[in-house]
């Protein structure tokens, strides 16, 4: 018979480090070949989002299984600290940067995915990209990095500049590609736009955000 409190506490465990993943992590995954190859807007013209500033950990069920600390750093630039707890006793601590851009109503995050400063950024290798939110009546915020497949369709159906790298075969440019379907999906190792900020932003906004930003994490401030 399963423990209620132990199945909660491993669901907990499974949604810190979804969380993790989706906000930070996720710029390791694609660290050999980013998202993006622009970004959304201007880095030099970042504004720093004070709402973000503080300390953040996952909504859960009854433990915090690690927190995300989140401030200002040079240029503006949003700066993100992640304390991960892990099962042996020991942690993990993560250091990334990151800016927004406002689209209308929506805000977007372009994660810098630079792996040799881990500070300020230096030589910038490409971008991951994140639609949030803060909810000022909940103070709580929420994150939805977003998806590769919907990318990579669009990539492929020209929709958007870019490259999708197979696992079976060597890269084709979006010239060359053909029509990603739910079958040859597993077998893309990665996706990278060539596309500029503005066009991105133009499929974003013709885009159901459900489907691009379908892996939504809430947070909830702790200070």
């Amino acid at each position: 018979m399963h423990d209620g409190r132990g199945m909660n506490m491993r669901k907990t465990v499974a949604n810190w480090k979804v969380a993790v993943a989706a906000i930070i992590a996720s710029a390791l995954l694609f660290s050999c070949c980013p998202i993006s190859q622009n970004p959304l807007s201007d880095r030099g013209k970042a504004i720093f989002d004070k709402r973000l500033q503080g300390v953040w950990r996952v909504v859960a069920d009854d433990f915090s299984q690690g927190v995300i600390h989140v401030g200002k750093t040079e240029g503006d630039l949003t700066k993100v600290i992640s304390i991960e707890n892990k099962e042996d006793g020991d942690f993990k601590i993560a250091v990334y940067v990151m800016y927004p851009t406002a689209a209308g109503s929506k805000q977007y995050m372009n994660i810098v995915v630079d792996e040799a400063s881990r500070g300020i950024p230096s030589e910038v290798t490409g971008y991951m990209f994140a639609q949030y939110d803060y909810n000022e009546v909940s103070n709580t915020l929420s994150f939805s990095i977003m998806s590769m497949q919907p990318i990579a369709q669009a990539i492929a159906s020209k929709k958007l500049k870019g490259v999708i790298k197979y696992n079976h075969s060597s890269s084709r440019a979006s010239d060359d590609a053909e029509t990603v379907n739910e079958g040859k999906a597993d077998s893309i190792q990665c996706v990278t736009i060539t596309d500029t900020g503005d066009n991105i932003l133009k499929f974003i906004a013709e885009t159901d955000p459900q489907v691009l930003f379908a892996n939504k994490v809430t947070l909830e401030r702790m200070r």
